[in-house]
């Protein structure tokens, strides 16, 4: 196997899908699953935790405005899961020096 050939499969192996990060997003977005597995610790956390707050905020009967703010942030996040995931796959392929690969992936919306 070539260094290429390893190059390649380094990318492939590591590169994010936009298909499992709108999963995540639609199962589990309130709980910042997509943001995690886009690498957005801080965000995810962040998520969670305004989640939460707004749940437990709503079960003592201060009402649901803490669920606003997260749900349009999930809106958001509809438009900016396929630019992070570019991002994150292109930072990959120029670490792995595969550039090329890249190519297939930039679609129009």
């Amino acid at each position: 196997m070539g260094d290429n050939q390893r190059h390649v499969l380094t990318y492939d192996e590591h590169k994010k899908s936009a298909g499992i990060a709108y999963i995540l997003w639609l199962l589990f977005g309130g709980l910042g699953a997509h943001r995690f597995y886009l690498g957005d610790t801080q965000l995810g956390v962040a998520q969670l935790l305004l989640s939460f707050s707004g749940v437990v905020s709503a079960l003592i009967g201060e009402g649901p405005l803490l669920l606003i703010p997260i749900v349009a942030w999930l809106i958001l996040d509809v438009f900016l899961i396929r630019g992070s995931i570019l991002e994150h796959n292109a930072y990959l392929a120029a670490m792995c020096g595969v550039e090329s690969t890249l190519s297939h992936e930039r679609k129009p919306l």
